[in-house]
Parts: structure tokens; sequence; C-alpha cells
């Protein structure tokens, strides 16, 4: 993890980064060494169980800053940061969705988070890492940091979202600018790259080869390689 361009990734703007569903700030660990953002601040989502919860949390790390922040989420974190920004946008440089639906529940994603609870039950969901090629450590991390967050915490944020609102028409309005990653062996990204298309001209869409649905442990490079030049003001990403 070593590649002389990321050193060039220096981000000087406010960064709020809202992990996914079981998962706490160690999903973004490699990726915040790589990417050097000096002032930034991590959405303890783990410590809610519901919607209420959640927004609450990422509001109060967005009142940390006076500047613009941009907001980085990841899978169910998208989602509450995708929220956030609506009710906030004038505090809002960007928004990067990674993994992350911010359409209608369709019944592919059910599918993928009933299949995501037996995994986390029987101690299996390192299986669906996209590629071997990672360090040994963090498929026993990844165990290790869904079961510290636990299935209640889990079957909460799924229930606290089970019939979410389409925030698309909503994002389509906004003058900031909203970014879509996804890695290109995630089950749903098909279907996520779909729904984000009808944003239209401001729809910002990247696949990451080799990256599947823990993209910021499977690909850090790739995907900090392009966070840099999103959170550094290049479009042409």
């Amino acid at each position: 993890m070593s590649d002389p361009c990321l050193a060039d990734f220096v981000v000087k703007a406010p960064v709020i980064f809202v992990p996914g569903e079981a998962c706490d700030e160690r999903i973004f660990h490699f990726l915040r060494q790589l990417l050097t953002a000096e002032n930034s601040a991590f959405v303890p989502l783990q410590w809610a169980t519901d919607s209420a919860q959640m927004s609450m949390l990422c509001e109060d790390r967005l009142h940390y800053f006076t500047d613009k922040v941009h907001l980085v989420g990841f899978a169910l974190g998208g989602y509450v940061a995708a929220q956030t920004a609506i009710l906030h946008p004038a505090r809002v440089a960007s928004l990067t969705l990674i993994n992350a639906s911010v359409g209608k529940v369709t019944q592919a994603e059910m599918a993928f988070r009933k299949q995501k609870v037996a995994n986390l039950t029987s101690g299996n969901s390192a299986k669906i890492l996209a590629t071997d090629e990672l360090s040994s450590d963090i498929p026993q991390w990844l165990s290790q940091m869904e079961q510290d967050i636990g299935l209640a915490t889990l079957a909460g944020q799924y229930g606290a979202t089970k019939s979410r609102k389409n925030l698309l028409p909503q994002l389509a309005k906004q003058r900031f600018p909203v970014y879509s990653i996804n890695g290109q062996q995630d089950p749903l990204q098909a279907e996520r790259r779909e729904q984000f298309a009808s944003l239209g001209s401001a729809a910002n869409s990247t696949l990451i080869k080799q990256g599947g649905a823990y993209l910021p442990l499977e690909q850090p490079q790739s995907l900090a390689k392009q966070l840099g030049l999103i959170l550094r003001g290049n479009n042409s990403v």
C-alpha cells in the first residue's frame, strides 16, 4: 500500500466518514491511512439502532466544522450521509456514496440483507470478500468488527431503513456534487448504478475492479485515488 501517487492526495477541506451496517471506523482504516484528510471526523453509527439516532449522530459531526464538509458514506452510511446532506445543503461540499443505495429498497437488496445476516450469524461474512489478494488479517478483522457490533444492532439498523424513502429526486435538486463508487463484484452494483443514473447529468459514477461488498477493505488504494480526486475538487472522476 505504498503507491507514491497517493502522497499527493492531501485533503484540506473537512471530511466526515460514515460507516455502514455492522461496521465501525475499522472499515475505513486503510483508506484513512492512504488518504490524508487533515480535518476529518467519524460517525459512530454502531451506536445507533434507529433512523433518528443515526441522523442525530451524523448531524452532530457536521457541526464539528465551520467550513463546508465532504460527506463520505459506505453502504447504510451512504444513505444516512445523503439524508444529512439534503437537510443541510449549505454545509456540504460534496457527497460520496460507496456501495450505497439511496433509492427504494429492492427485492435484491432485501435478499442480500438476509444473506448478510446469515453470514454474520454463522461467522462466514469474510467469504463474500471479492478477492483473496488481501492481507491475511482482513477476514479475521472483518469478523471481529461484526461480532463487536452484534446482531441486535444490525437488526435495528436494517429495520430502520426497511421501507426507506427514495432520496434520488431530492438529490437531483441539490447544488453540491454527488458521486457513486461501487465495487464491480458487489452483487447490488448494477441496480445501484441504474438507480443513480436517474440523476442525469448530476450522476458521477465509478466502478472499481476486484472490489465487492467491502470495497474500503478490499481495494483501499483504488478507492483512495478516486476519493482524492473528488475531495480535492477534480470532477473528472
